[in-house]
């Protein structure tokens, strides 16, 4: 989401519709198709067969959605994987704390990264893909706390990791006068609550769903108040890529066929099964 969370602009749009350099436009390669070929695989319904290219993608820790220890590596990555198969692509994830991730990314070192909410500033330096899922934000509290009240809010502490994008936060952040607390990473926000230490945490539900039962606090830290924000997660490539216009394209097409052919719908049936 970051990670962190999304530009609500971006509902708008349909949900479908350290040294060396990645160099995509010495190998981003296409046999071409003669109009018979081409015609053929339109009729059935399938992207084109084209030698596998491998990709190199900058991810980090953000359960389900993306873990070196999940089946599938989780929930985006297995969308991510499938989308990039679909277009022609191989991938290899190369596993790293989220703020080298995007900065190693932006200069170009990755092929592209994810999962990461929009924002003005990224969308400087990256190309978005069409939303590879979408979530909601909310706030979560110690269960039993005064919390439960959003009157007993105002001047409390709220633990946003560092990195995190805190767009969609900044309203509830001013309204409330939030003290801010950024640790390295939301478990240690979700620990933190847990203890008490600070009194809210905002996350998506199904990330804090999944890492409070890792960390046995799945009956200590709960959701209070609304929903605030849509959470949309996206794959971004670095524009300083020479063909990164044309890896974002192969990208949506392959998340288009995806969801056409069903392969979305199980990846996303199957991670709601798990335990």
């Amino acid at each position: 989401m970051i990670a962190g969370f999304s530009d609500n602009a971006a509902l708008n749009r349909a949900f479908l519709s350290d040294t060396w350099r990645f160099r995509l436009g010495d190998t981003h390669r296409r046999p071409r198709l003669f109009p018979s070929v081409l015609l053929s695989w339109l009729l059935l319904g399938a992207l084109p067969a084209v030698q596998a290219e491998t990709l190199k993608l900058a991810t980090g820790e953000f359960q389900p959605y993306v873990s070196e220890s999940l089946p599938g590596q989780g929930l985006s990555s297995q969308i991510v994987r499938s989308a990039f198969e679909a277009a022609g692509y191989q991938t290899t994830l190369m596993f790293m704390p989220w703020r080298r991730a995007a900065a190693q990314t932006r200069a170009g070192h990755y092929a592209a990264s994810y999962p990461w909410a929009m924002n003005e500033e990224r969308k400087q330096h990256f190309l978005y893909s069409h939303p590879i899922y979408q979530g909601q934000i909310r706030f979560f509290a110690l269960l039993d706390s005064p919390m439960a009240d959003t009157r007993q809010w105002y001047g409390k502490t709220l633990c946003i990791p560092d990195g995190w994008d805190t767009t969609q936060l900044l309203q509830p952040i001013e309204h409330y006068g939030f003290k801010l607390e950024r640790p390295s990473d939301i478990e240690n926000c979700l620990l933190m609550v847990g203890s008490g230490r600070v009194e809210l945490t905002a996350i998506n539900p199904m990330v804090a769903g999944s890492l409070n039962r890792r960390l046995h606090l799945e009956h200590k830290v709960v959701p209070v108040g609304e929903v605030i924000a849509t959470d949309l997660n996206y794959l971004i490539v670095p524009r300083v890529l020479p063909d990164a216009v044309q890896l974002i394209d192969d990208f949506n097409r392959g998340l288009e066929h995806i969801h056409e052919n069903g392969r979305y719908r199980e990846i996303i049936e199957n991670a709601a099964g798990t335990p």
